[in-house]
C-alpha cells in the first residue's frame, strides 16, 4: 500500500472540524498518506455540495475529470459527479444495487485494484508500472505522472 499512496497525491475531505480530524488520523498514524487536507472550515458549502471536491483538486492543481472520489452513500457520487469527477463507493453494509450511481462500487476496500484506480482516471499502466516501463516512457517524451488524486470521504 505504501509503494502506491506514494505514487497517487490523496486529499482527505471531511465536514468535520479540522483540529477533530488531524488528531483523529494523527491517532491512527495515516497522517502521512495526506497530502492535503479539506474541512468544511475551507469552504463555504460543505458536502454534500460539491465545493469541497472542487477545492481540493484545485489545491493539487489537478482537473476534477482525473480526480477519483471514494465515499459511501449516494450523496458523495452526487458531490463527485456535480464535481466532474469520478468516485467509487465502498458499500459497506449498504445493498450493492443502491449505489449503482457510482463509476465503482466494491463492498470493501481490499476488493479494489490499482487497475481499477487507473481505468478511472485513465491513467497509463507505467504510472503504476516497473522503472524500465517509466524510462521507456520518458524516452517517448510522455509525462509518467499525469495530474491525478483520490480524495477520501470521511464517514465510513
Amino acid at each position: 500500500m505504501n509503494v502506491l499512496m506514494n505514487k497517487i497525491l490523496m486529499v482527505l475531505v471531511s465536514t468535520g472540524p479540522r483540529k477533530t480530524l488531524e488528531f483523529g488520523i494523527g491517532a491512527i498514524g495515516i497522517e502521512e498518506f495526506f497530502n492535503v487536507i479539506v474541512t468544511v472550515e475551507d469552504v463555504h458549502r460543505g458536502k454534500p455540495n460539491p465545493e469541497m471536491f472542487m477545492y481540493a483538486a484545485q489545491l493539487l492543481n489537478f482537473i476534477p475529470e482525473q480526480c477519483i472520489v471514494f465515499g459511501n452513500s449516494n450523496s458523495k457520487v452526487e458531490a463527485a459527479h456535480d464535481a466532474c469527477m469520478k468516485c467509487v463507493v465502498v458499500a459497506s453494509k449498504h445493498p450493492l444495487y443502491e449505489l449503482r450511481a457510482a463509476n465503482l462500487v466494491v463492498r470493501y476496500l481490499d476488493e479494489l485494484f490499482v487497475v481499477d484506480l487507473k481505468n478511472l482516471a485513465n491513467i497509463e499502466l507505467a504510472e503504476f508500472g516497473s522503472e524500465e516501463e517509466e524510462a521507456e516512457m520518458k524516452e517517448e517524451g510522455d509525462d509518467p505522472y499525469p495530474s491525478t488524486s483520490v480524495a477520501i470521504d470521511d464517514l465510513w
